[in-house]
């Protein structure tokens, strides 16, 4: 019987220790007070503290594999410490360092940009600026931006992205006691590009230019692919007569007016149009001057070969300056007088090259609108002059130009 007692009396203390331990923990110097429902423990009092364990450096360095959140008073540097992966600080009696800030979502968010954000901290000493990272990875083991002291501000403009990518932030406040722990990790999107899902995969597919999402028409001429339309790349701006920035344009309409709509696409000095670029007569020219990545602006040479190929037979003479052909020009002017001029004699299109009458800038003019197209070639023909096409409304051939660099033509891109 009393060995029966025994067990039963095990049994119901085991259960009751049990029971217990799952229970919410109160310590209070008041009676009748439950632990709040966030707590597993919740301290209660008005008139006592809670220690923290205190030990020197020495002491703290000396804790065999402490746990993860393990707090401690450091009477060394007298600041509150807490390990994670390593001691770190969390308020120190000297000098209290800020507290972490909170970053929130990205706003103005284009296809290479967007506003990074956070909650301004407020802080004794006050918060003198903020630090940026922005990552590629979630971990930060790269950056784009690092450590960037972007100043006493709550957002930050963060550029020169690429599209449809994931970035990721994160910020730290800093005063003059230190610098804070890293903010939570903002996730951020950039837009997709004007140009993702247009991939060009042969001649005769449309083109769309990544660096402004225009698009142009492709035409394969013999063993070349070119721009079916002309170049309209650039910045725009009324013409002058004291030199075109880089990459700036000239645009005029049928009635020879500044047009920055570029209906027949810009016009570009040779200088301009080089991007920098040493003359060039090779075939292909290698020169990408002002256009597309993959393509380039055709030397002489090759203007030559697309002659050749429309009209074979000895008919061209690639270093004549003259008129060259039968009807070379007509098969690459566009029909009709849309936009060229009555008459234009000769136009079939037949190679689909679609030449506009575009005209030329010179000397703050615009000139030959609707009655004559000029195209640059990567050769130069002097320190002060390069080699040039010309197409008339008035005639079938095509002319070898040796035209001032000053002098803006259109362009024509040829794949490489």
């Amino acid at each position: 019987m009393k060995i029966t007692k025994l067990v039963l009396s095990l049994f119901i203390l085991a259960y009751s220790i049990s029971s217990y331990s799952q229970q919410r923990v109160v310590i209070s110097d008041k009676d009748n007070h439950q632990p709040h429902a966030s707590a597993v423990l919740d301290l209660i009092s008005d008139e006592r503290g809670f220690l923290l364990p205190r030990m020197d450096s020495d002491s703290r360095d000396a804790i065999n594999d402490p746990a993860e959140s393990l707090m401690i008073l450091n009477t060394t540097n007298k600041c509150i410490e807490i390990w994670v992966e390593e001691w770190h600080e969390l308020w120190c009696v000297d000098c209290a360092k800020p507290w972490v800030p909170t970053a929130t979502a990205a706003e103005n968010i284009e296809e290479d940009s967007f506003t990074a954000k956070w909650d301004a901290v407020i802080s004794d000493p006050a918060v003198t600026h903020y630090i940026l990272d922005v990552s590629e990875d979630i971990d930060f083991s790269t950056y784009i931006i690092e450590e960037e002291n972007v100043g006493n501000v709550t957002e930050y403009q963060v550029t020169d992205l690429d599209p449809a990518t994931e970035y990721y932030y994160r910020v730290f406040a800093v005063n003059e006691c230190g610098s804070s722990y890293a903010s939570n990790v903002i996730s951020v999107e950039t837009e997709p590009g004007v140009c993702d899902g247009f991939e060009f995969e042969e001649c005769g597919d449309e083109l769309c230019d990544p660096r402004d999402g225009q698009f142009y028409a492709t035409v394969e001429i013999g063993n070349q692919c070119w721009f079916a339309e002309n170049l309209n790349y650039g910045t725009f701006a009324d013409v002058h007569d004291d030199g075109q920035e880089s990459g700036e344009k000239f645009c005029q309409d049928l009635n020879g007016n500044n047009n920055s709509g570029c209906p027949m696409g810009g016009l570009y000095e040779w200088g301009n149009m080089m991007d920098g670029a040493s003359s060039s007569n090779s075939n292909p020219s290698g020169v990408q001057g002002l256009c597309p990545e993959g393509w380039h602006v055709p030397s002489d040479a090759e203007w030559c070969e697309l002659e050749e190929t429309l009209e074979p037979g000895g008919a061209i003479w690639c270093n004549t300056v003259a008129w060259r052909g039968n009807n070379v020009g007509g098969d690459m002017k566009e029909t009709g007088t849309t936009h060229w001029d009555n008459p234009n004699d000769g136009a079939t299109n037949n190679s689909g090259f679609t030449g506009l009458p575009g005209g030329h800038s010179e000397i703050g003019l615009l000139l030959y609108n609707g009655s004559r197209g000029y195209f640059w070639s990567s050769r130069d023909s002097g320190a002060t002059h390069a080699w040039g096409r010309q197409l008339q409304n008035n005639e079938t051939g095509t002319f070898r130009v040796s035209f001032d660099k000053n002098i803006g033509f259109s362009i024509r891109c040829v794949k490489d």
